[in-house]
């Protein structure tokens, strides 16, 4: 326990060891935070950044599905491989009928209008 309090420290820009888990908790938060706010506030992140961003909130906790729904509109660099992932991702997390798929999918055909999405 020890040794990981102090390895992770670095990882959170700490100097010193953590004194417990809540402070590594209380580190970690604040990560999670800004990375739930460069998602909102950064619409041209690319793809795969906005993926991995998506991910992190997941295993903090957090629920990112109304962002996605109603708010997330990426305008971001587009990579047809991206892209698929992304639509994977979404499918499997979220379900092939959810209303984020069908704007991400949207979003998708305006850049590539020759894409045929998978059902």
């Amino acid at each position: 326990r020890e040794v990981i309090l102090s390895e992770i420290a670095p990882v959170f820009g700490e100097t010193s060891a953590f004194a417990s888990v809540a402070a590594l908790r209380t580190a970690a938060s604040k990560v999670v935070d800004q990375v739930e706010q460069r998602l909102k506030s950064t619409p041209e992140m690319p793809v795969i950044e906005a993926m991995y961003s998506m991910k992190c909130l997941k295993h903090a906790g957090k629920n990112v599905k109304d962002l996605l729904e109603k708010e997330w509109q990426p305008t971001g660099s587009f990579a047809l491989k991206e892209c698929e992932k992304m639509l994977s991702y979404l499918s499997a997390e979220f379900g092939k009928d959810s209303a984020a798929l069908d704007r991400f999918k949207k979003r998708c055909q305006d850049i590539f209008p020759l894409l045929v999405v998978k059902s």
